[in-house]
C-alpha cells in the first residue's frame, strides 16, 4: 500500500463504480483525494452515479481545488495502477 497520499483520476473511480467494486479502494489505502475537475466528470454521468456521489460524500475521500494536493509523495492512482492493485502485482 502507497504510504504516500493518494490522488485519483476520473477512470479508475468510474470503472470501479461501473462493476460495484469502490471497496476495493478502503481495503488498499487509507483515504484518497480526488482534484474538483475529476469530481465533476464523475458526477456528469449517469453509470455508478450513486455509488459515486455515496463515495465523493463520504469522509474517505477529499476533494481539492487542482493543485492543492501535489506534494514529491504524492501516488497518482489511475488505471494502470489500479489494475496493479486488483490482481496483487
Amino acid at each position: 500500500m502507497p504510504s504516500s497520499e493518494v490522488v485519483s483520476d476520473t477512470s479508475p473511480l468510474l470503472n470501479l463504480a461501473l462493476v460495484d467494486r469502490l471497496g476495493v479502494l478502503s481495503e488498499q489505502f487509507e483515504s484518497i483525494t480526488v482534484p474538483d475537475a475529476v469530481r465533476t466528470e464523475l458526477l456528469a454521468g449517469e453509470d455508478g452515479a450513486d455509488r459515486l456521489e455515496t463515495l465523493l460524500e463520504s469522509d474517505f475521500v477529499s476533494v481539492q481545488p487542482a493543485g492543492k494536493y501535489e506534494t514529491n509523495s504524492t501516488y497518482h492512482l489511475d488505471c494502470c495502477k489500479l489494475i496493479n492493485i486488483i490482481i496483487g502485482i
